[in-house]
């Protein structure tokens, strides 16, 4: 005898470091006391198989089949439920991840619910995702596809990775540029880049005398060489000794995070070049592979956003309007969204106007724009937002962009 459907099960889970707290609500629950989700209990899961068969123990007892639970899974955690999103998705169940900010304004909003708990946020998860399984809200609780999300998340990583070593050497370098200014002023002043290749190897303007016409300096040219002999030669610089190993620490130092830096942008590029979007991204008049990975540990999966104003937002390039009651209405650009990716996009619409851009679709809207009389940071902040659209389109449609023509 065929087993009688019993309904869709929604599941929430709260994720953390070592333990994860779980909410199971049905939907013939919640059709007869959809007010009581708050009441409904949650229990504890840690990251082993024992605990994941109990949790897959637990919702098969209340759902028939495996298409008819719906897990929802808050992104906060990060790589914390990269194991059990396998384990899951490995079982044939649907999953879907929860955006932070959303579920907070939706729980504060929408449930007029201001109190949070582990156990309270697992139930709110389980029940956002019924609410918008139900009403087809989006809510912002896409399902992501796990290779794609797991790939995202790298390249967000790296990203991260790349920010801090670039921190580091601006740090080094600003400390250099104040020692050389008491050791070495007319070498800052004049010549300070080709001075930061010399420094590792002779820090001192005496150092850089006694070189002969700094040997094993790769990369510079003689004029350079000669002019920074000629100038140490004549400093007015002091002589304190002690700076010496202060410099040879700093530019030493500054070298290997300029290496290290290095090699993680050989990484982002192998994992853009790899990536499913990559290509697509890279078809893109000037977005380079870093620009590329910002962008797609943005999107993660493009199948998550409903349409393209969806993505500007979370790219951060978008604009909102105010009105109220007689009062001028006033469009102003939108302060939500990924900081990184609207600079990244920005950079990208600034670069496209110049005239190494050439012809381009995003030049021809700029200028269209700016004859209808908007300002040209308006405008340029406007076509930032044109390319985000091409992108989505491009993207949902896995196509590489091409010029259209004037």
């Amino acid at each position: 005898m065929e087993q009688q459907r019993i309904g869709r099960v929604y599941v929430g889970i709260d994720i953390h470091r070592l333990k994860h707290f779980v909410s199971i609500l049905t939907e013939s629950f919640l059709k007869e006391s959809e007010s009581d989700w708050r009441k409904v209990g949650s229990f504890c899961i840690e990251n082993d198989i024992k605990s994941y068969r109990e949790l897959e123990s637990a919702i098969i007892k209340e759902a028939a089949d495996v298409n008819d639970v719906l897990v929802a899974i808050d992104h906060t955690g990060g790589h914390y439920c990269e194991p059990l999103v396998f384990f899951l998705t490995g079982k044939g169940y649907h999953v879907y991840h929860l955006e932070s900010k959303a579920v907070k304004a939706a729980r504060e909003r929408l449930l007029d619910e201001e109190s949070k708990s582990d156990h309270l946020d697992a139930s709110c998860a389980a029940y956002l995702l019924y609410l918008s399984d139900l009403h087809n809200i989006s809510l912002r609780i896409p399902r992501i596809e796990p290779a794609l999300r797991r790939d995202s998340d790298i390249l967000n990583h790296l990203i991260l990775q790349r920010d801090i070593y670039k921190k580091l050497i601006t740090q080094c370098t600003n400390r250099l540029h104040q020692l050389l200014l008491a050791t070495f002023p007319e070498g800052e002043r004049r010549n300070f880049g080709s001075l930061l290749r010399v420094i590792p190897h002779y820090p001192t303007p005496f150092d850089i005398v006694q070189s002969d016409n700094l040997k094993g300096v790769k990369y510079l040219r003689q004029g350079y060489r000669e002019e920074l002999v000629q100038l140490a030669n004549n400093t007015v610089g002091s002589p304190c000794a002690i700076y010496r190993d202060l410099i040879l620490d700093l530019s030493q130092q500054r070298c290997e995070y300029i290496e290290k830096r290095t090699g993680i942008e050989r990484l982002i590029e192998s994992q853009v070049d790899k990536h499913p979007y990559g290509e697509i991204l890279r078809s893109f008049p000037f977005i380079s592979h870093i620009t590329a990975a910002t962008i797609i540990s943005v999107i993660k999966d493009i199948e998550r956003w409903p349409n393209k104003k969806k993505l500007k937002k979370a790219m951060g390039i978008y604009a909102f309007t105010k009105q109220s009651g007689s009062s001028v209405a006033s469009r102003r650009r939108g302060r939500e969204g990924n900081r990184r990716a609207r600079c990244a996009l920005y950079l990208v619409a600034l670069c496209m106007m110049g005239f190494k851009g050439g012809d381009n679709d995003f030049k021809n809207y700029y200028t269209r724009r700016v004859a209808s009389g908007k300002p040209k940071k308006q405008a340029l902040f406007a076509t930032a937002g044109k390319i985000t659209e091409i992108i989505y389109h491009c993207l949902k449609n896995g196509e590489k962009y091409s010029y259209q023509g004037k």
